[in-house]
């Protein structure tokens, strides 16, 4: 054991965590005393100097020397001590996204937004300097107590002038989170290869588990590259619609089907962030709780908060609910609307609700899905919203089905037609 010990210029405190390569000691510089991380190969590795464990110890330095990110660990020194390679780094005060999972449960959408917009400003410098991580997962995340996110462990990654430390064909990662290109082994893996294990991280925040699950590797690498995945709104209801899309989006089978880089996605991430915010509902909650030290970022977003107040306190300040404008003009139009169904119902004949389904399964049958959901469903529901049969179960999950897709079809159009500059602001008839 090291601990206690001097080992170059250091003195070992204790030991943070170890692995096949070595182990990682907290270690204090002795000139100034400031603290780093050591990561020191094992003997029995540095021992076989044509290792290619050796090679990869070697090349993550490299490129840690090369990475300079405030989401990146830093590297501080490479050298050699007795014969024994090590590296220091900066010291993570925190803990890895995988134990934070495990001891709180899912993410709420905002915390996993920030943290996937670090995430994306650590991958598009890496790719900005030719390096693809490949290896991006919960364990490989580390969050200090202040927030920040950190990448670590580039001990697979591979710069884009083609430096490999593998066979060719080798799958390389980790099976959970692996790309179907990764699976497949392929050689040419690109930056949107870590895009689709970062669909899989924030899959993993948003909902407690990961898309595909199976009792081997094998199983894993099939379901990467054939299943598709479930849609995380169904696991965890309380997940935004356009955050939902987009981690779909990220888990596109193609490369070329996923979007166009790591800050494209952080745009996303942002855009998505503001509509939310910028909903009445949130609006008016935000409103109600807003002081001098809101966590509000934006001062727009304040300023629409505060507007947001004023309208709710002068309403609360008015006449009687039952004597405003409002509630006598809704008592009218809900007497005349009562009116209008009578006269509706007693002289137009409404279709049955057999003949609304029947109608329905003959232009699904014929593949015409956007007409039936236009056509007889909306008529079924229309016409029969209270019926709570089977067959109505059915139409109702049939409708629901049909406007997701629409909304999907929308929304992948727009992203593809911005995806070189992007920016998230969606059409009304698209919303």
């Amino acid at each position: 054991m090291l601990v206690g010990q001097e080992f170059g210029p250091f003195k070992i405190e204790k030991q943070l965590g170890s692995g096949a390569m070595g182990a990682v000691y907290l270690a204090r510089y002795l000139k100034n005393n400031h603290r780093v991380a050591i990561k020191i190969m094992s003997n029995s590795i540095n021992s076989n100097t044509s290792s290619s464990l050796v090679a990869r110890f070697e090349r993550e330095a490299e490129i840690l020397k090369h990475l300079h990110h405030p989401n990146i660990v830093k590297l501080f020194g490479i050298g050699k001590f007795k014969g024994i390679r090590y590296y220091a780094m900066e010291v993570v005060e925190g803990e890895t996204l995988e134990s934070v999972l495990a001891r709180k449960g899912p993410f709420s959408w905002d915390e996993t937004i920030e943290l996937g917009k670090q995430i994306c400003g650590a991958l598009q410098h890496a790719h900005d300097n030719g390096v693809v991580h490949r290896d991006i997962k919960l364990s490989n995340l580390m969050v200090t107590r202040q927030g920040i996110l950190k990448l670590t462990d580039f001990g697979i990654a591979k710069d884009l002038e083609g430096t490999l430390l593998t066979a060719a064909n080798c799958a390389i990662g980790t099976a959970a989170y692996m790309s179907p290109e990764q699976c497949r082994g392929e050689t040419n893996v690109s930056g949107k290869s870590d895009l689709y294990s970062l669909g899989v991280v924030l899959f993993e925040l948003l909902t407690g588990r990961r898309p595909f699950r199976g009792d081997n590797a094998v199983e894993l690498f099939l379901h990467h590259v054939q299943t598709k995945p479930e849609r995380p709104s169904r696991i965890n209801m309380e997940i935004p619609k356009f955050l939902d899309t987009l981690v779909l989006h990220l888990l596109e089978k193609k490369p070329e089907d996923r979007p166009a880089s790591a800050s494209v996605v952080g745009q996303i991430l942002e855009e998505i962030r503001i509509k939310i915010l910028a909903q009445t509902s949130v609006g008016e909650d935000l409103a109600k709780n807003i002081s001098d030290d809101t966590g509000l970022t934006k001062p727009s977003e304040r300023r629409k908060a505060r507007k947001l107040l004023a309208r709710t306190l002068k309403k609360e300040k008015g006449t009687p609910w039952f004597q405003s404008c409002f509630f006598v003009g809704m008592m009218m139009l809900g007497v005349i609307f009562v009116f209008s169904w009578i006269m509706y119902a007693t002289f137009v004949q409404i279709p049955s609700p057999k003949s609304l389904i029947a109608s329905a399964q003959k232009m699904i049958i014929a593949k015409s899905r956007d007409e039936a959901r236009e056509g007889p469903i909306a008529d079924y529901l229309k016409y029969y919203p209270d019926l709570d049969d089977e067959p109505s179960k059915k139409i109702k999950a049939l409708a629901d089905e049909i406007d997701i897709e629409q909304c999907e079809k929308l929304l992948r159009q727009y992203l593809k037609i911005t995806a070189k500059n992007f920016k998230f602001c969606v059409q009304e008839e698209v919303e």
